[in-house]
């Protein structure tokens, strides 16, 4: 008798930790903005792929699909719409857009978006917001202390805005910073 008693006892209590497991994990899930940065770099990166970019398209929508933000879903939109001709501006739209929703799940959201300005107006004439978004990055990066941020970075202030792997060198770089453990 004491045996059956204490086999109900362990089953029950074995239900209750799985659903508890089960339950965690529900409400622990991770929000999709920093999915749907690195998927977007990736689908810019992917090439002429067909496969390759029918996965990561359908991924991204089910990701974006999961944001309650419209500026997300209205540059996803946008990107849907001129998928084989994008301009990387479009692109770089995307994931600051994710950064900004994303900021307190996205590590290193505000560095995110002064790569970001940094790279859009590299040469324009809006040389205040150009100044302030390169003097944040560059003492977060030196805050980061990392030598590959640090390596990443010079390849970016070397290139001073005119090389043709411009805008590479940025998507590079916002996805280890992006891919980073926090």
């Amino acid at each position: 008798m004491k045996l059956r008693r204490l086999l109900a006892i362990a089953f029950m209590l074995g239900l209750f930790i799985s659903l508890v497991i089960l339950l965690s994990s529900f409400f622990s899930r991770e929000p999709p903005y920093r999915r749907i940065i690195l998927n977007a770099i990736e689908l810019r990166n992917v090439g002429n792929n067909s496969v390759a970019k029918a996965r990561l398209v359908s991924e991204l929508d089910s990701l974006v699909q999961q944001t309650k933000h419209t500026e997300v879903k209205t540059h996803w939109q946008r990107l849907t719409e001129c998928m084989a001709e994008c301009s990387d501006d479009t692109y770089f739209d995307l994931v600051v857009a994710s950064a900004i929703e994303g900021q307190e799940t996205v590590p290193n959201a505000k560095l995110v978006g002064d790569l970001v300005v940094t790279n859009r107006f590299w040469g324009a004439n809006d040389v205040v917001e150009f100044s302030r978004a390169l003097a944040s990055a560059d003492e977060a990066i030196g805050q980061m202390r990392s030598k590959m941020f640090d390596r990443q970075w010079g390849a970016v202030i070397a290139c001073d805005g005119k090389c043709e792997e411009k805008n590479d060198l940025f998507f590079d770089l916002i996805r280890v910073v992006v891919s980073q453990e926090v």
